[in-house]
């Protein structure tokens, strides 16, 4: 299962306490990109906030594991996890009422 993971430093906790543990943060991510469950990883322009996309038995499962990790462990990080799925939505739009004039004149 593809789920997306957002990570943000709590508010309020000053960096300063968050970068002793980003070392030891960043092994055990590598760890879980050499063993083929994170699939990216990614930077934002808001200090703090990382997001990544786990392949992963379940949310509950990558959930549980990521209380391993130091920031979390510390009390320091909030996590949020969203399973993906496919965008079926498009589909509507091959719904006859949907569908250009074109498209019905090609059937």
């Amino acid at each position: 299962m593809k789920i997306l993971a957002i990570f943000k430093v709590k508010e309020g906790v000053p960096m300063q306490q968050v970068l002793p543990l980003i070392a030891e943060e960043e092994r055990l991510a590598w760890q879980k990109y050499l063993a083929d469950q994170l699939r990216e990883t990614y930077m934002t322009s808001q200090p703090g906030v990382v997001i990544d996309v786990f392949e992963y038995e379940s949310v509950a499962a990558l959930a549980h594991d990521m209380q391993a990790l130091p920031l979390m462990r510390a009390g320091l990080l909030d996590a949020t996890y969203y399973d993906l799925l496919p965008f079926k939505n498009w589909e509507s739009l091959f719904a006859e009422e949907n569908r250009t004039p074109e498209a019905r004149r090609a059937e």
